[in-house]
C-alpha cells in the first residue's frame, strides 16, 4: 500500500475564547498555570485576573500562561520575536496541523517570560533538539485534548512538563489541556494488492491511474483509502466537475464505480471528511470541523465483457443447407435492465440459446484482438459447458431452472473483464384433452 497525504489541510479548533488550561510544572521555578478558570473540568489557579491561552483555528497559539514566581509567559506571536535566533512564522508557537506517527498533533514555535530581568532572556523553546543530539517539544493529543512532552529554557525554568504521566515528570498529579476540538485532516491514498499494473505511489505530485470496473469482473480497479484522522462521521468522494458523487456516513474506503467515464486527462478526485454525522442536513460533509484533500487520477478503458442473445437461428444458409453467414439483426440486449427482464420472459422450454460477443478491449490494446471463454451451467447445475476462442456459442435452457451464461474476455495485453447472468428459461404451457 501506498499512501498520499494530498494537499496541506489544516485541523479545525472550535472555540474563539481560552480554550488551554490546567497547570504544568518546572523543576526550578513550580507551577505554571495556563488558565485562572476551569477548562473542561480541570481546576485554573482561580485568580482574579482573567487570563489563558487560546489555540485558534489556524493552530496559532496566544495568550498568557502565569507563574508566581517568574510572572507572565507569552505565547503572542509579538513578544516571541527573535527567540532563539528565530524570524517571522518561526517563531509562533503553533500547533502542527497534521498528526505525526504516534497520532499526536506536535506543538513548535517559543513562548516568552516577559518580567524576567538578571540578564536572562525569558525565551521558551517549545520543540528542538538537546546539545546532545536528543529531540524534545510539546503536543497535543487529539482524543483527549491533553498536552503531553517537554518545553526548554536554558537558564531559570530549565525543563517544563505539560502531563504528570509522561515519563521522569514525576510531582502529580497535573496536565495542561485544551477544550479545542481536533476536526479530521482529510487524507487518501490507494492499496493496488489486487491491481499490480495500476499505478500510485506516495508522490504528492504523481497521477494515480486506475481502470474503469466494467462488467462483474473487476478486474484492475485499487481501492481509494480513507487515511483521514482522527474522527471521522462523513465521508464525501467526488470527481470535480462531474456528476460523480459518493458520500457517506462513518469513515468509507472507496472503489470506483462502473459509471464513471474512462478519460485520459485527469480527474481531480476530492475527498470531503467531517466530524458531523452524514445527514440530510450534512451531505456534503462540511458541516461541524471538516476538511478536504485532492489528487489527479487517470482512469483508463478497461476490457468490456458483454454478449447479446438470439432465440431463433441466426445463420444464414445457401440453398445446400451451408451456412454462409450471421443475421446480426436477430441478436438483441439479453444481459441488464428491462432488456434481460424482457428475453427471459421469452426463453421456452429446452429451446436452443444462441449467444453473440458484444465486447471491447481496454484502451491500450484496441485493434490486438480478443481471447474468449464461454461458460454455460444449464438446468440448475447438473450440465455445464465451455467453449473458448470462439466470439459467439450455442446452449439449450431448460425451463423451471436457473441457467447461467458467463463470457470471460481478454485482451491481448492482458486485460480481463466477464459478464455473468443468469436466465431461468419458462416452459410451454402445459395442455391436455379433456373428454366431454
Amino acid at each position: 500500500m501506498a499512501l498520499a497525504a494530498g494537499s496541506f489541510a489544516f485541523l479545525a479548533f472550535a472555540g474563539t475564547g481560552h480554550n488551554v488550561g490546567g497547570f504544568a510544572r518546572s523543576e526550578n521555578i513550580g507551577w505554571v498555570s495556563f488558565n485562572n478558570k476551569a477548562v473542561d473540568g480541570i481546576a485554573g489557579d482561580g485568580g482574579g485576573t482573567d487570563y489563558g491561552v487560546n489555540i485558534a483555528s489556524d493552530g496559532k497559539m496566544s495568550g498568557y500562561a502565569w507563574s508566581e514566581y517568574i510572572g507572565w509567559i507569552s505565547f503572542n506571536v509579538a513578544d516571541v520575536a527573535g527567540c532563539g535566533g528565530c524570524s517571522g512564522d518561526t517563531c509562533q508557537a503553533k500547533v502542527s496541523g497534521i498528526p505525526n506517527a504516534s497520532g499526536q498533533h506536535e506543538i513548535s514555535g517559543w513562548a516568552k517570560v516577559l518580567a524576567n530581568g538578571g540578564g536572562w532572556d525569558g525565551c521558551v523553546s517549545l520543540r528542538g533538539t538537546t546539545s546532545g543530539g536528543s529531540p524534545y517539544g510539546a503536543s497535543i493529543d487529539p482524543a483527549t485534548g491533553d498536552f503531553h512532552g517537554w518545553a526548554w529554557s536554558d537558564m531559570v525554568l530549565g525543563w517544563l512538563s505539560f502531563n504528570s504521566v509522561d515519563p521522569g515528570a514525576g510531582g502529580g498529579p497535573y496536565k495542561v489541556h485544551t477544550s479545542a476540538k481536533f476536526g479530521p485532516i482529510a487524507k487518501m491514498g490507494c492499496d493496488k494488492s489486487s491491481c499490480p499494473d495500476g499505478d500510485c505511489d506516495a508522490f504528492d505530485d504523481s497521477i494515480w491511474k486506475a481502470w474503469t470496473p466494467n462488467g462483474d469482473c473487476v478486474s484492475c480497479i485499487y481501492k481509494i483509502n480513507n487515511l483521514s484522522s482522527p474522527v471521522v462521521n462523513c465521508t464525501k468522494w467526488e470527481l470535480v466537475g462531474t456528476a460523480y458523487v459518493y458520500a457517506s456516513g462513518g469513515k468509507a474506503d472507496h472503489t470506483f464505480q462502473p459509471n464513471v467515464p474512462a478519460s485520459e486527462v485527469p480527474y481531480t478526485l476530492k475527498l470531503t471528511v467531517s466530524d458531523e454525522p452524514y445527514s440530510e442536513a450534512n451531505p456534503d460533509c462540511t458541516a461541524g470541523n471538516s476538511s478536504s484533500v485532492e489528487h489527479k487520477i487517470i482512469i483508463r478503458q478497461n476490457v468490456t465483457a458483454d454478449f447479446q442473445c438470439s432465440l431463433s437461428d441466426p445463420n444464414i444458409y445457401d440453398e445446400d443447407g451451408v451456412p454462409i453467414g450471421i443475421n446480426d439483426s436477430v441478436f438483441e440486449n439479453c444481459t441488464s435492465g428491462l432488456d434481460k427482464t424482457n428475453f427471459e420472459k421469452r426463453v421456452v422450454k429446452d429451446g436452443t440459446f444462441w449467444v453473440k460477443d458484444a465486447s471491447s478491449p481496454s484502451a491500450a490494446g484496441v485493434g490486438l484482438g480478443l481471447n474468449y471463454d464461454w461458460r454455460f451451467t444449464i438446468n440448475g447445475g447438473l450440465a455445464s459447458q465451455r467453449i473458448e476462442n470462439s466470439n459467439d456459442a450455442i446452449s439449450s435452457f431448460v425451463a423451471g431452472k436457473t441457467n447461467k451464461v458467463e463470457i470471460y474476455v481478454t485482451d491481448n495485453v492482458g486485460k480481463m473483464n466477464c459478464k455473468i447472468v443468469d436466465y431461468k428459461a419458462r416452459s410451454l404451457p402445459k395442455w391436455e384433452e379433456v373428454p366431454i
